[in-house]
């Protein structure tokens, strides 16, 4: 009751962000209606689009390990869809805890649990990224020794497993070159 009492209201629309990445982080959301989505940059420059770290439904809540450390905000939340959210300022929240020390440890299991899932989730996309930056170098190596040779043209979309030539080559395998 006493957290009910402290939250505030917030209405986002599609496409609105709670917050942004590097931010620095002092409050916690909960949402009441529509979806949040957590994104960040697919590379460190910002260049290849964004990444989806996951889609929050009602009755979840986002930001409280930036909240409670006082950290930079590691990605943005974005509204998938038309939302209404709760907040609370880190204020509000030692005021709760002051009386409720149960919420504490609750909301610091619960964020322990999501960066630890977001560091294997990150590690598994590192991976990914480096395979990807693989297939490409070996990409530029197998065009660039073909041109050598004199056997083809300038055009590395003819090569196996670019995803612009319309085949399946390295579509069942996600454009992973064998060997």
């Amino acid at each position: 009751k006493a957290l009910v009492q402290i939250l505030r209201p917030q209405v986002l629309l599609r496409g609105d962000c709670a917050f942004k990445v590097y931010e620095l982080g002092c409050t916690m959301y909960f949402i009441q209606n529509g979806c949040m989505q957590m994104v960040g940059a697919a590379d460190a420059a910002g260049t290849h689009g964004e990444i989806i770290y996951c889609t929050l439904m009602a009755g979840s809540y986002f930001g409280e390990l930036a909240m409670l450390t006082s950290q930079w905000r590691t990605a943005t939340a974005r509204a998938g869809s038309d939302c209404i959210l709760f907040y609370m300022t880190t204020s509000d929240f030692e005021l709760v805890i002051k009386d409720h020390p149960k919420y504490y440890d609750e909301i610091l299991d619960k964020a322990m649990e999501r960066l630890e899932n977001t560091l294997r989730s990150n590690a598994s996309a590192e991976v990914q990224m480096q395979q990807i930056e693989k297939n490409r170098a070996l990409r530029e190596d197998i065009l660039r020794n073909k041109q050598s040779k004199g056997l083809g043209t300038n055009d590395s979309s003819m090569l196996p497993g670019d995803a612009s030539d319309g085949g399946a080559d390295g579509a069942a395998d996600g454009g992973a070159a064998g060997g």
